[in-house]
This record gives C-alpha cells, sequence and structure tokens, in this order.
C-alpha cells in the first residue's frame, strides 16, 4: 500500500501544472515511456558491455541518459511538446540505428513495432502522422534501396517485405486509434463548450444569466485592484411589470421582457455586458467607465426602453424602467456593490419610477 501510494503521488506530481486533460495523458506517456526507456536501456546497456559489445553499450547507455534529463526538463519546465518531440526523435534515430546495426543478435528492428503507437499518442494526430511517414520513408530506404551501405547486417527481400508491411499495418491501426479518439475528443469539447454556453446563458432572453454576469463582475472587481481600471453597475428593473402579467398574461410578459433584453443589449457598446439578473431585473456592466459616462450610458437606456413599443395581438404594449448606477469604489465585495446598486434602484422606484438615481 505504501509503495503503491508513492508511486502515485510520484506521477501525480508530474501532472502538476497541467489543468486540460488531453495534456496530462501526453505527459503521463511520456512520462511512463521515458522512465521505462531507461530502465531497459541501462539494462541492455549493461548486458552489451559484459558481451563485450562496447559500441552498441556505450549508444545504449548515452541513450539512457539523454532520456532520463529529457524527462527531468519536461518536470522543471513543464514543455511537453518540446519533450515529445525529442523522445521521438532521439527514439527513432536509436531505432534506426539498431535496425541498420542489427543489435543484438539481429533483434533491433523488432524495436520499430512500439513508435507508431508511442508517436500518436504525444504529438497528436495531424504531427504524429507526418512524422511516421517521413519515418517509414526512411525505413523502405534502408530497406529496399539497392546497394545500400548503410546497412551492417542483411535482410532477405521476402523479410523486408514481411516486416515493412507488417509494420504499416501497425501504423495504420495506430491512425485509425489516433482518428477516432480525437474525433471523439472534439465532440466532448463542443459538447463542452455547448454546455458551458448554456449554463451561462438565459433560456428566455439569450442574455447572460445570473451566473455569468457573478463570474465578470467579480473579474472587473479583480481588474481594478490590479490596474485600477474603473467600471459601473446598473440595476433596471421594469415598472410595474406585475400588471402586464396580470392584464395580458405570461406569454405577453415573456415578449415584454425579450424586447426590453434586445433593446437594452442594442443600447450598449461591444464591451458592455446585458444580463438578465433575475424575473424583471436586469444588470448591466460596463467596464472601462467612470460615474459620469455610466450616468450618460443609463440614461441612454432609460430612454430607449421609454420610446419602446411591444406588440401583443392588437395592442401596444409600453413600460419603463428604474436604474441604479454605481461606480465600483477600493475595497468593495461582490455583495457590496450588488447592495449599493440595489439601493440606488429603490431610491429611483420611490422618486417616482422612469429614472436613474
Amino acid at each position: 500500500m505504501m509503495i503503491r501510494n508513492l508511486i502515485k503521488r510520484f506521477f501525480q506530481a508530474g501532472l502538476i501544472g497541467f489543468s486540460n486533460a488531453e495534456e496530462r495523458n501526453k505527459v503521463l506517456v511520456i512520462t511512463l515511456f521515458s522512465l521505462v526507456s531507461v530502465v531497459l536501456l541501462v539494462t541492455f546497456g549493461l548486458e552489451n558491455l559484459l558481451s563485450d559489445h562496447r559500441t552498441l553499450a556505450l549508444i545504449l547507455l548515452v541513450a539512457a541518459l539523454i532520456i532520463f534529463l529529457n524527462y527531468l526538463y519536461l518536470r522543471i519546465t513543464n514543455k511537453h511538446f518540446h519533450t515529445a518531440i525529442f523522445i521521438t526523435s532521439l527514439t527513432s534515430i536509436l531505432f534506426v540505428y539498431l535496425l541498420v546495426s542489427g543489435g543484438t543478435g539481429d533483434s533491433g528492428h523488432l524495436w520499430f513495432f512500439i513508435l507508431p503507437s508511442l508517436v500518436y499518442l504525444v504529438l497528436g494526430l495531424k504531427t504524429g502522422t507526418i512524422f511516421v511517414c517521413l519515418l517509414l520513408a526512411i525505413i523502405a530506404f534502408i530497406l529496399f534501396f539497392d546497394g545500400n551501405s548503410l546497412l551492417h547486417t542483411t535482410y532477405d527481400s521476402v523479410f523486408s517485405r514481411r516486416y515493412f508491411a507488417a509494420l504499416i499495418c501497425v501504423t495504420l491501426t495506430a491512425l485509425v486509434h489516433e482518428f477516432t479518439r480525437e474525433d471523439r475528443r472534439q465532440e466532448l469539447l463542443a459538447l463542452s463548450k455547448k454546455l458551458s454556453f448554456l449554463s451561462q446563458t438565459d433560456d428566455l432572453t439569450g442574455l447572460a444569466n445570473r451566473r455569468a454576469i457573478t463570474g465578470m463582475i467579480q473579474h472587473e472587481i479583480i481588474r481594478f485592484e490590479r490596474k485600477k481600471r474603473p467600471f459601473c453597475l446598473l440595476i433596471a428593473d421594469i415598472d410595474h411589470f406585475k400588471n402586464v402579467n396580470d392584464l395580458h398574461g405570461h406569454e405577453c410578459g415573456d415578449q415584454v421582457l425579450v424586447a426590453i433584453a434586445q433593446t437594452l443589449d442594442n443600447n450598449t457598446k461591444k464591451q458592455d455586458i446585458v444580463s438578465r439578473w433575475g424575473g424583471e431585473e436586469f444588470i448591466i456592466l460596463l467596464p472601462e467607465t467612470t460615474y459620469v459616462q455610466g450616468k450618460i450610458s443609463a440614461e441612454r437606456l432609460r430612454r430607449a426602453i421609454e420610446v419602446l413599443e411591444v406588440f401583443y395581438g392588437n395592442e401596444v404594449i409600453r413600460v419603463t424602467i428604474s436604474i441604479g448606477l454605481t461606480e465600483y469604489t477600493k475595497g468593495q465585495t461582490f455583495n457590496q456593490i450588488i447592495k449599493a446598486a440595489d439601493n440606488l434602484l429603490y431610491q429611483a422606484k420611490g422618486a417616482g419610477r422612469n429614472q436613474v438615481a
């Protein structure tokens, strides 16, 4: 149990700093491959050293050292793409050498079968395909180019053809697997974006909802504390909206809400955020806006609603809004700025409605 927990903590520590699941998977593959490779290369290197195959032993031990240093680079910098390119390139060069030299007992060519899966897992579909195609071209040149002086061992033509065909089959299997995996990933990504949009959008009006505007206001508070950039907050409430529902029904009330939402959105700047806070209340966030500028914007919105006509059947519905306007001041919390704007909204209501306070 203790050993398992230690191993688990070791690998989890290597994933710190990667919030994306795809990146974490690639880092985990690189980590596992690097550590297993180091163990195998050191083992085979020492075995060849004891067998007096000093050149091969030296190459394997140096490769083990470089792979381990590459792994340390990943742990220190978190640059998984650079590490992936390096380890796949180094492994390919090593395997090409084993193919050319034959390795121990002419078994060097066997190691190529693990490469396609590794390449696709750490480099992805597009980059992985380019890399594998280049690698296959190099292998084909080594095996089939007549009079190739690179080979230090002998592969007969039947073996070469069957070996290369088997390698292509393994590559195609890895390609299909990566293609389907990437396709599923894109579907999940699209679904995630859709769900994220729906979770932050008001169903009726299409405006940002309470959750979305809450996050945006909190972001503006943080930005103010860092950069001292001013912003204002408006809370707008439809005057006597209950009368609309009581006299004309909730379907008419929904139509009025949609029309007001569109009018508010059409009469704000691109940087401003209009949201439905709940019921007949709207919050408008005005980034990079002082109180004086906010007052002008609030009056423009009030007048736009005042002249708005909503057609419902044979009737024309007219409504007004009251607005509470506040500018953020240093040290205010989210709840405090909301309460400040809400208090001003009630002042506007108490002063006769259809005005800005």
